[in-house]
C-alpha cells in the first residue's frame, strides 16, 4: 500500500502556477512562467553549488523551513538534489527565492523528505527536463480551499475529543495559540491556502478545549 504522501507528491507533480490539463507546455510558455529559484550549496572538498527552477514552494515562516518543493532542471542537477534530500551527512546550505519574495536561506524538515521525480517532455527544447518535487514527511503541511478542511485535518491530527459544532468557537484560538500556522507559498492555486500544524498539537488543543468545556460550565 502505498503511503499518502507519495500520492500527494503523485497528485502535485508537475504543478505549475500556469498548470494545464493535459501538463504539455511549449518553450515560450516555460518561458514566461514566474519561476522562483532553489540553491542548493555543499562546503568542503566535494564542494557543491546548484541551481534549478523553483515552479511551487511552501515554507514555514519561523523557524524558515521548507515542506515543500516543485522544481525543474538538468537531469544531473536534479539528482544531486534529490540525494542531498535523502542524505544529511554533507554539510549543506538550502536557500530559496520567488517572485515578489525573496526569503533567502532555508532549512528542511528534522526527518527526511519524500522526493519524488519525473521527466517531461517540452517541444521546442531538445533534452527531456528533469521535474521533482518533496514534502514534508509528517503530513503536517495541508493545503486546503476552505476552514472546514483545515479543521477536518486539525481533529484527525489530535486524540483531544473535539465536537464538530466547536469549530466556529475553537477556529480563533487554534489559530492564536499556533496549532496551526499560516504558511508562506508560491506557485499554488489561487483559492489555495498552506498551514501547518504544530507537532504538539495535542498538547495545545487539550489546553484550548477544556477551557472551553469550563466556560460553558460555568455560563
Amino acid at each position: 500500500m502505498r503511503r499518502r504522501s507519495d500520492q500527494l507528491l503523485e497528485g502535485l507533480i508537475p504543478l505549475a502556477p500556469q498548470q494545464k490539463e493535459d501538463d504539455t507546455y511549449t518553450k515560450e510558455e516555460v518561458a514566461l512562467m514566474p519561476f522562483g529559484t532553489l540553491r542548493y550549496q555543499v562546503s568542503g572538498r566535494n564542494a557543491l553549488n546548484i541551481t534549478v527552477k523553483l515552479a511551487a514552494a511552501v515554507l514555514l515562516a519561523e523557524p524558515r523551513r521548507l515542506l515543500y518543493a516543485d522544481f525543474a532542471g538538468s537531469a544531473s542537477d536534479i539528482k544531486e538534489i534529490m540525494a542531498a534530500m535523502s542524505d544529511r551527512n554533507a554539510k549543506e546550505t538550502w536557500a530559496v527565492s520567488f517572485p515578489g519574495e525573496h526569503t533567502g536561506r532555508v532549512t528542511l524538515p528534522s526527518s527526511f523528505m519524500r522526493v519524488v521525480g519525473t521527466r517531461i517532455k517540452v517541444p521546442g527544447v531538445r533534452t527531456l527536463i528533469h521535474h521533482a518535487a518533496a514534502l514534508e514527511p509528517q503530513g503536517l503541511l495541508v493545503l486546503t480551499a476552505n476552514r472546514r478542511d483545515l479543521w477536518r485535518r486539525i481533529v484527525a491530527s489530535v486524540t483531544t475529543p473535539i465536537l464538530d459544532k466547536w469549530r466556529e468557537s475553537l477556529m480563533p484560538a487554534v489559530i492564536q495559540n499556533s496549532v496551526v500556522v499560516p504558511c508562506l507559498h508560491f506557485g499554488l492555486p489561487k483559492n489555495i491556502e498552506a498551514w501547518h500544524i504544530d507537532k504538539e498539537a495535542t498538547n495545545s488543543m487539550d489546553k484550548i478545549v477544556s477551557a472551553h468545556v469550563r466556560q460553558h460550565q460555568f455560563n
